[in-house]
């Protein structure tokens, strides 16, 4: 019995001094690096800090420090010089704007390890590796070759010269709290820890049940969708499915008495390849079911390159493309008592820009929860916040357009409101346009399409008599509205 007890023992320190050991050699290596900084924008910090607090709890002796722009707009110039002096390591992400021409204007240490990525490209500059700071266009805007560890590494055979660049940007191109945890270890160990990375999919499509939300591959999807029920698309960035971002999409397929689809499409080619998807599946599995798309991408579709190869798609799809926004600058008591709502400077990229693209009604679906400060990180956290009221109002809306689609054009009614200034029954013009002509062209084109609108005038003057006649003008009268409906 003795002889076993002192085996086990001996077991027992030899494993004990074998973890305390691999501990030691662990935390020396965090703890060598000292501290980290990240700059980031307000809605990528949320991602940063979950993959800081995964590695925070494995690492506690890390030092990693998160500051998001907001925090940094609220920086006099001293403060913020002293937040890069602080670190030995500097993460620069998604920083555009005011912010950039402040940044560039601080003194950096030669020593200090720097990088910057999904930034302004000014900010390239600060990039400490001399190679970096003037980075190659094809490999600047390379994101194909990003997607799979294997990729990555023969980008980097490639160009040695930005391993840990690349390495740095492929981590970011697949947001993910992993691969957030893996770049901040990347920094705090000087580029010697490089976890594998792990890929998410450019592409990702969402069936939602009343129960449960499966991820589906295309084909998948099309052999899940029922033909007999209206299907609605949610499109949204890549990043849709973060804490926040991705109660909108639950609440609003709640919302629905429809199938509901999200579809998380990366910036550019990816979003063009899911409207292409969508047309696919709808055309090929469904072509009789009624649907439409409800978009939560600012800016365009599919990018500038693409821009153009996805209005040709909604012109050929013919289906109501309404347009969701999420007002991430206002909390609701701020929006409540705002005197102007959508910030005038965001209304080419939130309103006018996918209007252009054919992508109409903007409804506000979210706005933000009251800023909060992380304990670990330091970030200032602002998550999406859904309005059910506004949820409920845009699917309602695109409720009545689905039934619109089951039904004849002779069934329908169709109002048209037509232009005219200063009001009066007898003002009808636009300047430099002939309304009564454009008008009477409307209604030939409603009564070839099988419309039911009674005897039409012979010419665009006699309408024009007509509308003097029998034009009626309500001005924000709402219950007149509502009564002619």
């Amino acid at each position: 019995m003795s002889y076993i007890f002192n085996y086990r023992l001996r077991l027992y320190r030899t494993v004990y001094l074998f973890a305390l050991l691999f501990s030691l050699i662990t935390s020396s290596a965090y703890a060598s690096e000292h501290h980290v900084t990240v700059i980031v924008s307000d809605r990528s910090a949320p991602t940063l800090v979950s993959g800081a607090h995964q590695l925070l709890q494995q690492n506690p002796n890390a030092n990693i420090q998160i500051r998001t722009v907001s925090q940094l707009n609220a920086l006099n110039d001293a403060d913020l010089q002293q937040l890069i002096d602080n670190s030995e390591s500097l993460l620069i992400v998604g920083v555009f704007g005011d912010p950039v021409e402040r940044l560039l204007a601080r003194q950096y240490s030669t020593a200090q390890k720097r990088y910057v990525l999904h930034s302004d490209q000014r900010l390239t500059t600060l990039n400490n590796d001399p190679l970096t700071q003037s980075i190659p266009e094809q490999v600047l805007s390379e994101k194909t070759s990003l997607s799979s560890a294997d990729d990555l590494k023969a980008l980097q055979a490639s160009y040695p010269e930005y391993v840990n660049w690349l390495q740095a940007r492929a981590y970011w191109v697949n947001r993910s709290t992993e691969n957030s945890r893996s770049l901040l270890e990347m920094l705090l160990t000087n580029g010697q820890e490089k976890a594998q990375l792990q890929p998410v999919g450019a592409l990702r499509f969402a069936l939602h049940n009343e129960d449960k939300t499966q991820w589906l591959s295309p084909d998948e999807l099309a052999k899940r969708l029922d033909a007999t029920n209206p299907v609605v698309w949610l499109l949204d960035h890549d990043t849709g499915d973060l804490t926040g971002e991705w109660q909108l999409h639950q609440q609003y397929c709640e919302a629905l008495n429809n199938q509901c689809v999200s579809v998380l499409a990366a910036w550019g080619e990816p979003s063009v390849e899911a409207i292409q998807t969508i047309k696919k599946v709808m055309n090929e599995s469904l072509p009789t079911t009624p649907w439409g798309i409800v978009s939560l991408q600012d800016f365009v579709i599919g990018g500038g390159d693409g821009r153009e190869q996805v209005e040709q798609l909604f012109t050929e799809l013919n289906v109501p493309v309404l347009k969701g926004i999420r007002l991430n600058e206002l909390n609701e008591t701020d929006y409540a008592l705002s005197a102007q709502g959508i910030p005038r400077d965001s209304i080419h990229y939130r309103i006018a820009m996918p209007e252009l693209q054919g992508v109409s009604q903007p409804q506000i679906l979210a706005l933000t929860e009251p800023a909060k400060i992380d304990k670990q990180t330091g970030a200032q956290l602002t998550q999406s916040l859904p309005i059910k009221q506004h949820i409920n109002r845009q699917a309602q809306r695109m409720q009545r357009w689905l039934d619109l689609q089951q039904k004849d054009n002779a069934d329908k009614r169709v109002a048209i409101v037509y232009y005219n200034h200063p009001p009066g029954r007898h003002n009808i013009g636009a300047d430099n346009l002939n309304v009564p002509e454009s008008l009477l062209e409307i209604l030939n084109g409603l009564k070839n399409a099988g419309y039911q609108t009674g005897d039409l005038p012979k010419d665009a003057e006699s309408l024009l008599d007509i509308l003097q006649l029998q034009g009626v003008n309500l001005p924000e009268d709402a219950q007149a509205l509502s009564a002619m409906s």
